[in-house]
């Protein structure tokens, strides 16, 4: 009944269930980029004391960091570098909360429900070819809860993008991509967040739909 992963230890009426934390762990190769970038996800706690609860961690085998987490009291809090940007105050317990951080080699923004709470200044990330973690880092920092929708991005998207995938409750895609077709090898059909366009092998504008 406690679903997979448990097991029991002890003598009959006095045992206790254990059940391994996980670890989800990828390469930051082809996944991260050290200078700019966006993070998001959707994350809902069940407990905010304690220890750190990680969401993402980059921990740079040079120097700095890319981490989004809440810390040990439950406020969001972001990196890219050495220096926290941390929110005045911590998300409510077994609420679902949309948290991003993103950072464009100057600044580090992080934001909660769409909105911007903290920001300070970009430090260097060096030696990124490390382990990336998800819900934990190593062997603590343990998420006690759930994410949903997590989104690595190859840049730091504006506030207006941020707002957009929290107020839409959208697939990440749906509000990030720039475009969402372009069918044509010389790109003279595509579709964006703005509309239909074409053009011909001039370049001249054939049809533009407004959406």
């Amino acid at each position: 009944s406690l679903g997979g992963g448990h097991y029991w230890t002890g003598t009959e009426h006095a045992s206790i269930s254990i059940r391994p934390a996980p670890s989800v762990v990828y390469s930051t190769t082809g996944n991260i980029n050290a200078i700019k970038g966006t993070v998001m996800a959707w994350i809902n706690s069940v407990g905010l004391t304690g220890s750190a609860q990680t969401v993402l961690r980059v921990t740079a085998s040079t120097s700095g960091h890319i981490i989004l987490r809440l810390d040990s009291t439950g406020k969001p809090q972001a990196y890219a570098g050495t220096a926290a940007v941390t929110a005045a105050g911590a998300v409510t317990a077994n609420t679902w909360t949309h948290l991003a951080a993103t950072w464009d080699g100057t600044n580090v923004s992080l934001y909660v429900n769409g909105a911007s709470v903290a920001s300070g200044a970009y430090s260097s990330v060096n030696g990124i070819a490390v382990p990336m973690y998800v819900g934990c880092y190593g062997a603590g920092e343990y998420f006690n809860g759930l994410i949903d929708d997590l989104c690595i991005l190859d840049r730091a998207v504006p506030a207006s993008e941020i707002r957009a995938v929290y107020e839409s409750n959208a697939p990440v895609f749906a509000e990030s991509s720039t475009f969402s077709f372009r069918p044509t090898p010389k790109g003279l059909i595509w579709a964006d967040d703005e509309g239909l366009w074409m053009r011909d092998t001039a370049g001249s504008p054939v049809l533009g739909a407004y959406g």
